[in-house]
């Protein structure tokens, strides 16, 4: 059974869309606090200033920052609208001087860039967990698979989670995917089944490579767990939801949080954080219900547009990383002013998802602050010129060019590189993915053992041992030709297996 404890390496502070009826929690962090960190340079940072001093009573500084980020950038929306204005035609005015439907009221609220504008609203009554409408559409053609029903899907609901006979059963339904697996799970899943384990570990599995797939099947899920009673089943289902940051679980959470395991609990509060990036340690019921009364019918871009404008590091470059999915181009102008802030953590986090739009490129978080900042302008300045017509890496790489090519990706080799990354979620959905996908992974992992990245080799090799069972003498860390020697190993033994056909001759050293 996977580990059930995440280590939550940051407490996120969400913005004023997120704050509002939620003013308690906003006194965890000082005004003085807030202030010292914000970059009066930034209309954008001097906008969220404001917004924190909205959520916390402090309605005369809020306008006084507002009206200076106006200063900074006249056609500021956040700002604007913030202070009552709203655009007629190519201006703003104040809403006491508009007609009625003259202007464009809510116009901040559309952008994935969203500056933390009006104090956001419930819209309508929130769905409890039973209303949430679930996209529980079965994947047509329905397969017939009567080996792979009768031997292990059937029997899922009858196996202990931490058994070797419910882990056969995840990796034989995972290597059949494509397949049937899927589609049977699904089935399962609608009529009444009673096992979640298996499926909400499949979802896991897919998380890092097929996220579409993982959260169709985790809706099957989340409404199948509605009927289960078993605590472990439960636990991580939780755990699957704070994984997909999956919204619509957030009422099932609310109502695990009084569950009566501690285990159960517990997951459902984490997951709830997760999902909401608010605090664990503030995390109730109460608090959940108000973010999904105030978020439910949201858009998960205008939230986390509204995150990127946060004046906290931590919640920036969270959101940063999420809206790379919508290849959003704002968030290179916050990734780069983040690498100047003196934090390591935000500031290895920043220059991962900037490698994943632009190559890698040269930012040693810890270094001396002279040549933090050359390396952070530098970079700035290869946007300022390319980045309007910048293709990302990730949209044209040989991965993409072979996804084109045959309409499938090699996620193993992207699961592998990512196993360097230095966003530990994603290092760790990498190595799980790579786990859960058995003798699959084995190519993958063998290309690995040559990467120049020390960790990717140290970690593939840690991988390619707990999968085969073998060890071949390989060593991370050794000197060039000695590891081509252990590799040329490694691969005879898989060509032996009949896991690959290539055979790698390992260079000679020089003299030989």
């Amino acid at each position: 059974m996977p580990p059930m404890s995440r280590v939550r390496s940051l407490l996120l502070i969400p913005t004023l869309g997120l704050l509002a009826g939620l003013t308690a929690l906003g006194a965890e962090e000082s005004f003085d606090e807030v202030k010292a960190r914000t970059d009066f340079a930034s209309a954008d940072q001097v906008t969220a200033l404001g917004n924190w001093c909205a959520a916390n009573q402090r309605q005369t500084l809020a306008r006084t920052y507002w009206n200076q980020a106006i200063k900074l950038d006249p056609e500021h929306d956040g700002a604007r609208t913030a202070l009552g204005f709203v655009r007629v035609g190519e201006k703003w005015l104040h809403k006491s001087l508009v007609k009625d439907g003259q202007g464009q009221p809510g116009k901040v609220n559309q952008p994935a860039t969203n500056q933390g504008g009006p104090v956001r609203q419930p819209g309508g009554k929130a769905p409890t967990a039973a209303q949430v409408a679930w996209d529980l559409t079965l994947p047509a053609p329905m397969p017939n698979d009567p080996w792979l029903w009768d031997t292990h899907i059937s029997k899922l609901p009858r196996l202990g989670n931490d058994s070797t006979a419910m882990e056969s059963s995840i990796a034989t339904i995972n290597r059949d995917l494509d397949k049937s697996g899927f589609a049977l799970l699904c089935k399962a899943l609608k009529a009444d089944f009673g096992d979640l384990y298996a499926a909400a570990d499949i979802c896991r599995i897919l998380s890092s490579s097929d996220r579409p797939r993982a959260r169709k099947l985790f809706a099957f899920v989340a409404k199948a767990s509605e009927k289960i009673t078993d605590a472990g089943d439960l636990e991580y289902f939780a755990m699957i939801a704070g994984t997909l940051k999956e919204r619509n679980a957030i009422p099932r959470l609310i109502e695990l949080m009084d569950h009566a395991d501690a285990r159960v609990k517990a997951s459902a509060i984490e997951a709830a954080a997760d999902i909401t990036l608010l605090p664990k340690r503030t995390m109730t019921r109460d608090t959940a219900q108000r973010w999904w009364e105030l978020n439910w019918n949201v858009s998960e871009r205008t939230i986390l547009g509204e995150q990127l404008a946060s004046s906290d590091p931590a919640v920036q470059v969270e959101a940063a990383a999420a809206l790379y999915e919508y290849r959003d181009r704002a968030i290179m102008p916050v990734l780069i002013r983040l690498l100047r802030v003196r934090e390591v953590g935000v500031n290895r986090k920043a220059i991962a998802v900037i490698s994943r739009i632009a190559g890698e490129r040269a930012f040693d978080p810890v270094g001396p602050d002279e040549q933090r900042k050359k390396q952070a302008d530098l970079i700035e300045k290869w946007w300022r010129e390319e980045g309007a017509t910048w293709i990302w890496i990730e949209d044209r790489n040989p991965v993409a060019a072979t996804t084109a090519a045959t309409g499938k990706r090699d996620f193993s080799s992207e699961n592998v590189r990512l196993l360097g990354s230095a966003v530990r979620k994603d290092s760790a959905a990498a190595e799980n993915a790579l786990v859960g996908g058995g003798v699959k992974s084995i190519p993958a992992l063998l290309d690995g053992l040559g990467s120049n990245d020390q960790i990717v080799r140290m970690k593939a090799h840690d991988i390619l041992k707990q999968i085969s069972k073998q060890d071949h003498g390989f060593a991370a860390n050794a000197v060039e030709d000695k590891r081509a020697a252990a590799i040329a190993k490694w691969r005879d033994w898989a060509v032996g297996q009949g896991f690959t056909t290539e055979v790698a001759v390992p260079d000679q050293p020089a003299g030989k």
